[in-house]
């Protein structure tokens, strides 16, 4: 074999490593974009996941803010509570007043029934 031909041999397997080279470089680049891609719609799809996410929560926080509008304060429990209790007790003592009254007058009735008998006979 000739320095030609041994040269020309060289030349022809560099160029097949380049090639080779070449194709895994492409197969490199390929797997890499298809990778950037990948993420780019993982981040999407997350993104979207968590404005639904957030949107949902918003919505919950909005219905108790519309809810605790419709509640009764604390402060404002109390001074109704203690204005009916006040009533109840004046309702009471009115009631225990009606009762001795009505136990008077029912006195008042069983002595005037007795002396009408006793003044009958």
């Amino acid at each position: 074999m000739t320095d030609k031909e041994k040269i020309q041999e060289n030349i022809d397997g560099l160029v097949t490593l380049r090639h080779h080279l070449e194709t895994l470089l492409q197969q490199y680049q390929d797997h890499h974009d298809r990778e950037h891609a990948l993420m780019a719609e993982s981040v999407s799809l997350t993104r979207q996941a968590l404005e639904a996410r957030l949107e949902s929560m918003n919505q919950f926080r909005a219905q108790i803010l519309s809810e605790r509008g419709e509640m009764l304060t604390k402060d404002a429990y109390e001074a109704k509570h203690e204005m009916l209790a006040l009533r109840i007790e004046a309702n009471e003592k009115q009631l225990a007043s009606i009762a001795a009254v009505g136990g008077v007058v029912a006195l008042i009735f069983v002595g005037v029934e007795l002396i009408m008998r006793f003044v009958a006979k």
